[in-house]
């Protein structure tokens, strides 16, 4: 799944623990330069790594709670200078428009700048993206355009909030069947487990052992709960705030496989 679709739960209000849980299949952790050092996997047959990935999701939980989380696609200017003998002529200043682009005189009367305005890549941050400058988001854009369209490029800075544990890498977005893959798994052979936040970690809530519970029984639920029976077998989502939201993150992923969401405006937030 590529990463507007991460954006676009996380800008409506859904738990951002709760969507890198169902969505990522890991972290990949790399240097600042942008080099590969290692992956956090998260999946519980993986006990060390599915524990630290967990944790690093309730530190951004925290993070976001506190409103001191950034997700947002970077915007910079990017230009380009032109010595010009005179200025550029009236059908080329039009041309440049409609491209978005625009001619403005820099210095002197020679040279010139064409600039255009660029949305580039999803960027999970620590720090407001818009007090860098447009070269320093144009570098840290071309940092995250070196991984695939299914990476979420996450910058956790020192000096700023949370920053005493800082982290630079990349969320790896999962298939929606990967993502159902993780779901029916959890139910049936590998179950995920209670995880601890880290003592970096300021109190965020609820931190439930499952990503999403389904209950599969042999007879129908009590109540009036609704449920899918397949098979001869009962399917019910878990009685829980927390699972009933996941569920509707769920579906919200799936109606997004067939709606390009890459399009829709979404402006710098801090995430809520």
């Amino acid at each position: 799944m590529a990463d507007a679709k991460f954006e676009f739960l996380v800008f409506q209000g859904r738990p951002i623990d709760m969507v890198m849980r169902l969505m990522a299949d890991g972290i990949e952790v790399q240097t600042p330069e942008g080099r590969f050092e290692r992956f956090i996997l998260n999946w519980p047959t993986h006990p060390k790594e599915y524990e630290e990935f967990r944790r690093i999701a309730l530190h951004l939980a925290w993070l976001n709670d506190n409103r001191n989380l950034f997700v947002s696609r970077l915007a910079f200017l990017e230009a380009t200078r032109a010595v010009l003998s005179a200025a550029p002529a009236a059908d080329e200043i039009r041309n440049a428009t409609e491209k978005n682009y625009r001619w403005r005189q820099v210095e002197g009367v020679e040279l010139y700048e064409l600039e255009r305005r660029v949305t580039g890549r999803v960027v999970i941050t620590n720090y407001d993206p818009r007090t860098l400058s447009d070269a320093e988001r144009s570098t840290l854009n071309a940092r995250a355009a070196n991984n695939p369209g299914n990476f979420v490029l996450i910058d956790i800075r020192p000096g700023h909030p949370g920053g005493d544990w800082p982290l630079f890498g990349a969320l790896k977005l999962r298939s929606l069947n990967h993502l159902l893959d993780f779901v029916a798994e959890n139910d049936v052979e590998v179950r995920e487990y209670d995880v601890t936040k880290d003592p970096r970690s300021g109190v965020s809530a609820p931190n439930p052992a499952r990503t999403l519970a389904i209950e599969v029984s042999e007879s129908p639920p009590a109540g009036d709960a609704p449920f899918a029976m397949y098979r001869g077998r009962y399917y019910t989502v878990g009685d829980s705030h927390w699972d009933r939201r996941a569920f509707t993150v769920l579906y919200e992923l799936f109606q997004m496989t067939v709606t390009d969401v890459s399009q829709v405006g979404l402006p710098i937030t801090i995430s809520k």
